[in-house]
């Protein structure tokens, strides 16, 4: 009996150590996985985080470029309106006359009048 004893208690020794050492692996295993869930969850919000920043960046420069050229489209309408206002003040004040006397030699053509005759046939055809 005595050797059956030893013989449990060594097996009762050795599963506790081993199931021991396999419980930490395990535990430390899990603890791996969840960190490295935890660091991706992280890097996941930081890459939401800056994606968005981004995002709204791109919008204020589309709409601060949408200002300028509304700003851009107000100047040259006003200038257009101004132009159109001063025309004819501007035509007037810039209008000159210029007269030019060329001199130049015409040929001179002359008709000549010859008289025409004409003939006309009389051609019957086989049909009429």
């Amino acid at each position: 009996m005595n050797k059956w004893f030893v013989r449990i208690v060594s097996l009762v020794v050795t599963v506790a150590i081993f199931g021991t050492a396999g419980y930490f692996v395990v535990s430390s295993e899990q603890w791996k996985q969840a960190e490295k869930a935890r660091a991706d969850r992280e890097q996941f919000m930081a890459d939401l985080k800056e994606s968005d920043r981004v995002r709204q960046e791109y919008f204020s420069e589309i709409d601060a470029r949408r200002a300028l050229s509304k700003a851009q489209m107000d100047a040259a309408r006003q200038q257009y309106a101004d132009l159109t206002a001063k025309q004819p003040e501007l035509v007037k004040n810039n209008q000159q006359t210029v007269t030019k006397i060329v001199t130049q030699t015409v040929p001179v053509v002359s008709t000549v009048q010859v008289p025409a005759t004409t003939t006309t046939s009389t051609r019957k055809t086989k049909s009429s």
